[in-house]
């Protein structure tokens, strides 16, 4: 919701102002919980300290902000359905649950992050 296609930076970064060519965050599937990442392949190099308070701006606003409760449920659904879809062959079943059962040594945790 911050950083994805349908947040704010990404419609002024990438969109109007093209002055990225992409902006992705992630947190990594992981036993031992770590702080999320956020990329960006910046256009001119001279604006990244720009860029980088675009980001700390970002931040700062969910931090002191809730977000909308119907936005986040549906996300949530999103996130949810987009999972399940991609388990219709068994090769995408491996990549869907294996991090998952790598990480937490049992099947079934994958339940918990929906």
């Amino acid at each position: 919701m911050a950083f994805g296609p349908t947040s704010e930076i990404y419609k002024k970064l990438v969109i109007n102002e093209q002055r990225v060519q992409f902006i992705e965050m992630g947190v990594g599937i992981n036993r031992d919980p770590n702080l999320m990442t956020i990329y960006t392949m910046v256009q001119d190099p001279a604006d990244i300290d720009n860029i980088i308070r675009e980001i700390d701006n970002t931040i700062t606003y969910f931090q002191n902000n809730l977000v909308d409760e119907q936005a986040l449920d549906k996300q949530r659904s999103h996130n949810k359905y987009e999972f399940l879809m991609n388990l219709d062959t068994p090769e995408k079943n491996s990549f869907q649950t294996g991090p998952f059962s790598g990480c937490y040594r049992r099947y079934g945790m994958h339940q918990h992050a929906l």
